[in-house]
């Protein structure tokens, strides 16, 4: 049974399975509040043992309280600009959700981070411009390796360069989002690779 969903007002007052048409096979929990006009969804990923709630109207997705789940999901950003650091954290803590947000600040310790593999990362951030090695060269160390391959890599970066987008999805890259210089459109970026990788895509959770 769905309850209250913390930190809102709203409060479940009934609650129901559902199979969607669109998502054949997959139960969904839903709960009815506020009128009846919204639905909560609860989706439990089995090979992942994760609840996610969140609440579709008018046909788009957000996120309200906290999501329950015994795996997380990691993601590792790669970035050495302290202000686009906070600014990704806060976005992907402003999505909600069971996210882990690991920072490293140079292509070399993205490189160790990732060989340790304690966490592994499920999703990559990755900034062209870093110390040491490129973030094209830590994309092209990542791709090139079968242990960690298929990890997907975003790159986020600044450059409009066609050269640097092109390089970029030659060494594999899942894909290539431009870095806005508008604070709402940087925060509307994070939101779409999180939508985007969390709700659209299925990532390769381990």
């Amino acid at each position: 049974m769905l309850r209250n969903i913390p930190g809102t007002r709203l409060v479940v007052d009934a609650s129901f399975l559902i199979e969607p048409r669109e998502r054949p096979g997959v139960k969904l929990e839903a709960a009815r509040f506020g009128g009846g006009t919204q639905r909560i969804y609860k989706r439990n990923y089995e090979a992942v043992r994760a609840s996610v709630v969140y609440v579709r109207q008018s046909g788009v997705i957000s996120i309200w309280g906290e999501m329950s789940s015994t795996r997380a999901i990691h993601i590792l950003v790669v970035e050495d600009n302290a202000g686009d650091i906070f600014l990704i954290k806060e976005g992907f803590h402003g999505a909600g959700g069971v996210f882990k947000v690991h920072v490293v600040k140079d292509g070399l310790s993205a490189i160790e981070f990732i060989e340790r593999g304690q966490p592994r990362p499920d999703l990559i951030i990755l900034d062209l411009n870093i110390p040491g090695l490129s973030g094209h060269e830590v994309l092209g160390r990542v791709k090139s390796n079968p242990e960690y391959m298929e990890i997907p890599v975003v790159v986020f970066s600044s450059s409009n360069s066609a050269k640097d987008i092109l390089t970029s999805y030659k060494l594999r890259a899942n894909s290539y989002v431009k870095k806005p210089s508008d604070l709402d459109e940087f925060f509307a970026a994070i939101a779409a690779i999180e939508s985007f990788w969390t709700h659209t895509a299925v990532l390769p959770l381990n």
